[in-house]
């Protein structure tokens, strides 16, 4: 089976940046989404952003171009005036189907230092945009992974982050899991070296 090819820009970011901002030309566009962690193929979180630095190079530029003429033969965005762009009326439905990549979370610390909260999801293909939000969101939450589809954490998560799985169709997919038994987590995150996670 040939891999997916991870691509440079996160679309639904650049177009939800767009919409915000109305008419801009793609120079501008581009200078005001370098400096968004999320822009780049969601490997980039905002932990990891501030030591992650991009050169605009000439496939930098031409991903660049390829991703704005993808989003203008799809009817998501158009020109406008010359070289400006702005989000149509398509693209602005398109985002507000979608999670914001723009809002950002705030987990408070658990008070009980010893409770592991385990977060595991089966995001269908379907919904990769939102299966690849929530590895975004659940990083910058200070949650780390065991594999793609497990997270654990020490963090309360935020109510607005729950309401917004709600609101994203995504709590049948995700099952978030406490852990405070002493023996059961503690044991083996131990033997892999998590001990900062450990009872």
């Amino acid at each position: 089976m040939k891999r997916r090819k991870k691509k440079l820009f996160n679309r639904d970011l650049i177009l939800e940046k767009l919409a915000e901002v109305g008419e801009v030309t793609a120079e501008y566009l581009l200078n005001l989404v370098c400096n968004l962690p999320a822009v780049f193929d969601r490997r980039v979180s905002m932990r990891s952003f501030p030591r992650h630095t991009i050169t605009v190079d000439f496939r930098t530029m031409a991903a660049w171009r390829s991703m704005l003429y993808k989003l203008r033969k799809e009817g998501l965005i158009y020109k406008v005036r010359g070289d400006k762009l702005k989000a149509a009326k398509e693209g602005i439905e398109y985002i507000s189907n979608n999670p914001s990549w723009l809002k950002s979370y705030k987990a408070a610390r658990n008070k009980n230092s010893q409770e592991v909260i385990l977060i595991v999801f089966d995001i269908p293909e379907r919904m990769r945009v939102k299966r690849d939000w929530l590895r975004f969101q659940l990083e910058n939450l200070d949650y780390s992974p065991l594999q793609r589809s497990v997270w654990y954490g020490n963090n309360i998560l935020p109510d607005n982050f729950l309401e917004d799985l709600k609101r994203y169709d995504l709590l049948p997919h995700v099952h978030i899991l406490s852990v405070n038994k002493k023996g059961s987590i503690s044991a083996w995150l131990s033997r892999i070296g998590k001990r900062d996670l450990a009872l």
